[in-house]
Order: structure tokens, then C-alpha cells, then sequence
């Protein structure tokens, strides 16, 4: 049994050993030799004595020869994936290319339609545009457009403006109300809201009696007269609704609160 160190490693080998155990001790030596991360092993290390001779009968060459082709391989530089070359190929675009919305195709109004998914919804006044000018707001200066957002099924950014909507809310009816009561009611409520902040004409343009349920106060199925207040800009529900909770005289007599 003799010694021998390569590339700073020490292995035992048997003198007279046959072919078979020598590959067997050369494949250890291979494997041992692996070191972490690729760094480059240190030179071997010869001993001096009668362990010298073992040397010349070992194919040193052969196995330098084997050492770099693993060495290569272990720091060759990794082949680039697929995801990795389209993340790089898409890290070159702007952001605000990569969040562009594709391009509308032609749209004819006469006879294509517009379906799309509503996202959000809100309202802007604006001066009133003739072409939708209802009667009930004959005079107006001012009118509501409300505006839907959403996207189509083939991803284009929709915002729909919606002219003519009037806003509404609904109150209980008083005691002993009648459906004659409205007119009188709508004047009322008229005179109040004229003298806020918003130059309307006519800032209540209907009211109209209904049968609703009320989610207050279960009332086992029983439906009550609501009266429907409908107003000509969004602003006056919030101020017509304030005014009737603080109490207003009705026409008939008594108050509605």
C-alpha cells in the first residue's frame, strides 16, 4: 500500500494491483477532486521517497487531459433559458408600451355595437349640449353625462358618456297622501332648492308616486306609496334629501320629515 497525492489530494493505491482497481482508484480521484463553485484546484503536490516510482506507472496525461474537459464544462457559461431571453427582449420596451392597450378596430356607430365589461362609473356637468336637451330640463344651462369605464373582450379601453340621465332618490309618502299632492309638493320642494348654490331653473322635475318596499323596518311583504323625486343635476339629491329631513311644511297642511 503506497500513497499518492494529485491535485492536493491524497489516495491509497495497492502496488501490483490489477488494471481493474487502478481505473477504480483513478475514479475516485476524479470524483474527490470536484471542489464547489468551479474554483480551479490546487498544483499537485508530489512526495519524495520510493512513492515516486508509483508515478510512472500512472497515465498522468490521460487524467490532466479528463481534469480540464471537467473543469470547462463546470465553468462554461450557462445556456440562456427561453423566459430569461423574452424577459431581457421585454425589459428593452418602455412601460408604456407594454401597458398599451391594443388598437381599436373601425367602428361604425350606424351599425356596429359596443359591448364592454363596466369597471367604474362616475359623473361630470358640464355645459348642456342641444342635440340632448330633454324637456324636462328645457332652459338649463348646465347638465349631467355619466361616464361608464370598462374593456372589451378583446382588450380596448372604453369610456361611455351617457347624456339625458336624470337623477333620482325615493321618499315615503305622508299620511294621507294623493297622487293630486305631487304637483304642489314638487313646487315646494322647488322654492327651497332655489335658493342654494346651484343657478337652476327647475332643480326638481318630477315627482311621481310609487309602490315600493321599504329594508327598514321589516313589514312582512306589505308594500307603502314612495314618491320618486327626480332632479336635474346630481348635487340637488344630497340637498332635496337634507331639506326633507329636517322637515318641510307640505301644501296639504303638516310637515313631511
Amino acid at each position: 500500500m503506497s500513497w499518492v497525492s494529485h491535485a492536493g489530494k491524497s489516495f491509497s493505491t495497492t502496488l501490483g494491483a490489477s488494471d481493474s482497481q487502478r481505473r477504480n482508484d483513478i475514479h475516485h480521484m476524479h470524483s474527490a477532486n470536484k471542489r464547489p463553485g468551479g474554483a480551479p484546484p490546487p498544483p499537485a503536490k508530489r512526495r519524495s521517497g520510493a512513492d515516486d516510482d508509483d508515478f510512472d506507472d500512472m497515465d498522468l496525461d490521460g487524467m490532466l487531459e479528463d481534469e480540464e474537459e471537467m473543469m470547462a464544462d463546470e465553468e462554461g457559461p450557462p445556456e440562456p433559458l427561453e423566459d430569461d431571453a423574452a424577459g431581457a427582449a421585454e425589459a428593452d420596451v418602455p412601460q408604456s408600451e407594454r401597458w398599451k392597450r391594443p388598437d381599436l378596430p373601425p367602428l361604425d356607430p350606424a351599425t356596429d355595437g359596443l359591448d364592454f365589461q363596466q369597471i367604474d362609473a362616475d359623473y361630470t356637468v358640464a355645459s348642456m349640449l342641444p342635440e340632448f336637451a330633454t324637456p324636462l330640463c328645457a332652459g338649463e344651462q348646465r347638465a349631467a353625462s355619466v361616464r361608464f369605464y370598462g374593456v372589451t373582450k378583446g382588450g380596448n379601453s372604453v369610456t361611455a358618456h351617457v347624456h339625458g340621465f336624470l337623477p333620482y332618490f325615493f321618499v315615503r309618502a305622508w299620511p294621507g297622501f294623493k297622487p293630486e299632492d305631487c304637483e304642489p309638493f314638487r313646487q315646494k320642494l322647488n322654492a327651497r332648492l332655489k335658493s342654494g348654490k346651484e343657478p337652476v331653473l327647475n332643480p326638481v322635475v318630477m315627482v311621481r308616486p310609487c309602490q315600493k318596499k321599504s329594508i327598514m323596518n321589516y313589514s312582512f311583504g306589505q308594500q307603502s306609496v314612495f314618491l320618486r323625486i327626480v332632479t336635474c343635476l346630481p348635487s340637488l339629491v344630497s340637498t332635496a334629501r337634507r331639506l326633507l329631513e329636517q322637515g318641510m311644511s307640505l301644501p296639504s297642511g303638516g310637515t313631511h320629515a
